[in-house]
């Protein structure tokens, strides 16, 4: 498909970059890791699917000294994608760990869970992710890409979400006549730099198991906010969408 003008998403500066399954440990950095961090950022996102818009669940952090704060909580109106900024300011009270879990608001089971690091300065993606009529949920905790701007550019990042779905190798095509990107590793965020006037681009996903996912990814109608931004293409449940990455 021809591309005629211009693309946008949330993005996030860090140093480490490390995927978290259910249950998994948190990502290691011990020269980032400070004794008492000043302040960190997490934004979580919503992409549970669920026949009905609201979702009778919630993300909550726990400390490990008990403390809770909430993620995502009391969704009534909600979108596929949706995402909520919380900011520590000051997580000195907040021991090392963060417990990440999606609880059921009326039974309050807990779906799944994850753990991050606090880190100072540190900005962290979470990801809600499962289905509703199969009761299947997982959340993921990964550190924001570092944005490296290029003149004239665009930066993207792409992430696979579909962790659950897919085991083995993964390799993008941006466009048809592009070179194969590996996003296997979801740590290890790579940096595409597109053009500023694009209207939309292709996507070709290629699995291991031979299975492969087509999608277009329209950008932004205002120029300015295509051109202004970082982005990140999210590809989950076998869907893309793009978003901008927090700077």
């Amino acid at each position: 498909m021809n591309v005629l003008r211009s693309l946008s998403c949330f993005a996030f500066l860090l140093t480490a970059s490390t995927l978290l399954g259910c249950g998994g440990s948190s990502p290691t950095n011990p020269e980032a890791t400070l004794a008492q961090p000043q302040s960190m950022v997490v934004r979580t996102f919503d992409f549970i699917v669920s026949p009905i818009e609201s979702i009778e669940a919630d993300v909550i952090a726990t400390s490990l000294n008990g403390e809770k704060h909430d993620l995502l909580k009391n969704q009534y109106s909600r979108h596929i994608g949706y995402s909520k900024t919380v900011q520590f300011r000051d997580t000195d009270d907040l021991v090392n760990l963060l417990n990440i879990e999606l609880i059921s608001r009326n039974e309050q089971q807990v779906l799944a869970n994850t753990q991050i690091e606090l880190v100072d300065k540190a900005r962290y993606w979470v990801f809600s992710l499962g289905n509703t009529d199969t009761d299947d949920y997982q959340l993921y905790a990964l550190h924001q890409p570092n944005v490296q701007h290029v003149d004239g550019k665009v930066p993207v990042f792409i992430l696979d979400l579909d962790v659950h779905k897919h085991i083995g190798k993964t390799a993008v095509h941006m466009g048809q006549q592009s070179p194969p990107i590996d996003i296997s590793s979801h740590g290890d965020f790579k940096q595409i730099n597109m053009s500023k006037d694009l209207m939309n681009f292709d996507l070709t996903v290629n699995y291991s198991d031979t299975t492969t996912l087509d999608c277009t990814v329209w950008t932004p109608e205002k120029d300015s906010v295509w051109n202004d931004r970082a982005w990140v293409v999210f590809i989950v449940n076998e869907q893309c969408h793009l978003r901008h990455v927090d700077q």
